[in-house]
């Protein structure tokens, strides 16, 4: 199946996804507000999702966070043949958690521990291909390339990714603080504002990594489906005072995944696999004020 955001497996231009997003809009007083249903729909998307993306040499790059953790427990219950992959510097959030995750689930996890000695190469690389130095970028970037070079050790061919969870269930800390000032319909009209600048900040970096890798990047949680059903749900069942990502978590707690997987807090892939913590290391070790400054030393 080729996902909405590619034809030719390239991406489709800025202004298409944007029309593709305008199309979602609809009317903030007619959203879903029963959590079951809710649920119910969502859990269906994802599970069609899956299915028709799912291809033999399939692999799962998982954090130990609720999106990853998810897709791994409904490709485990549809009964599909895949490998978790996970990646982190020794004493990583991601490696301990995707390890209990394994553990709980009884997946087939492959970890890899980064030796800081090896970023530099990869930082070059990910520069080489996406030709800026946006420190955020540059690092998120080095985790995927990481991990989906591990995965091609086993001949993965196809590669799945929670993206697209957060900006659709409002898993980012930015976002709960736009909450504060905006509230509810305030945040309805923000998840479109979201959807609209994944193209700049996630899907032009990660297909543009995927394709020079030669795999097919699946994102179940971009599924037209799923995203329909998700931009449905009131904000209320996704975000609060106390939480995020409400009704994912929910969703996740009630199909099995343990309590302090389905409710661990966001912690972002270069962070929670301390390769953000390790450039700032080495930037500061070669004498650089700036990661900045240190990346366009590597161009």
């Amino acid at each position: 199946m080729t996902e909405i955001y590619l034809e030719n497996n390239e991406l489709i231009s800025e202004d298409k996804w944007k029309r593709f997003v305008k199309s979602l809009k609809n009317d903030y007083n007619s959203l879903e507000t029963n959590l079951e249903r809710s649920k119910r729909r969502i859990k269906n998307a994802l599970e069609d999702a899956f299915k028709a993306r799912y291809e033999d040499k399939s692999g799962i790059l998982v954090s130990g966070g609720v999106d990853s953790s998810l897709l791994a427990l409904i490709g485990k219950k549809l009964g599909f043949n895949f490998k978790c992959y996970s990646i982190g510097l020794e004493g990583s959030d991601d490696l301990e958690y995707s390890g209990k995750l394994a553990e709980s689930l009884g997946l087939n996890l492959k970890i890899k521990i980064v030796d800081t000695d090896d970023l530099e190469s990869t930082f070059k690389y990910v520069l080489s291909v996406l030709g800026d130095t946006e420190v955020t970028n540059i690092n998120i970037g080095a985790v995927f390339v990481i991990a989906a070079n591990f995965a091609k050790e086993d001949n993965v061919k196809t590669l799945f990714t929670g993206l697209g969870a957060d900006s659709l269930f409002f898993g980012f800390e930015k976002q709960s603080r736009i909450f504060q000032a905006e509230g509810f319909e305030g945040m309805h009209e923000e998840c479109f504002n979201w959807l609209n600048e994944m193209w700049g900040k996630d899907l032009s970096r990660d297909v543009n990594l995927a394709n020079n890798l030669g795999l097919n990047l699946k994102t179940p949680f971009l599924d037209k489906q799923v995203i329909m059903e998700a931009v449905r749900i009131h904000p209320m069942l996704k975000i609060s005072n106390t939480g995020n990502k409400l009704v994912l978590r929910e969703l996740a707690k009630d199909e099995g995944l343990p309590q302090e997987i389905a409710f661990r807090k966001k912690s972002a892939s270069q962070y929670g696999s301390k390769v953000q913590k390790a450039m700032d290391k080495i930037a500061s070790e070669k004498g650089f004020k700036t990661k900045r400054d240190y990346l366009n030393s590597l161009k």
